[in-house]
């Protein structure tokens, strides 16, 4: 009977499976980061949208404010006027 143990297998076989750990390691710390950026990057988008929408509101009822009003000697109504989540002043 002849014997098959080569120590030199097995400790190419141990670098290998650590070589193919480190590499999955790397896979899925590069693809959480991906991810998360992602996410960040869709919240600022959002975030700008909703800005730029209450910025177009309340020019738009500014606008429509000064076109219906002939008296513009009280102003204090144009103080704090609230726009669904968000508030301007005029």
């Amino acid at each position: 009977m002849k014997n098959n143990y080569n120590p030199k297998r097995k400790s190419m076989a141990l670098i290998l499976m650590v070589m193919l750990l480190v590499v999955a390691s790397l896979f899925s710390l590069v693809s959480v980061n991906l991810l998360v950026s992602g996410i960040s990057l869709s919240q600022g988008s959002l975030d700008k949208t909703r800005a730029y929408a209450l910025a177009l509101a309340g020019k738009n009822w500014n606008f429509e404010h000064l076109q219906n009003d002939t008296d513009w000697s009280d102003e204090s109504s144009l103080y704090g006027m609230t726009l669904d989540n968000g508030k301007f002043d005029i």
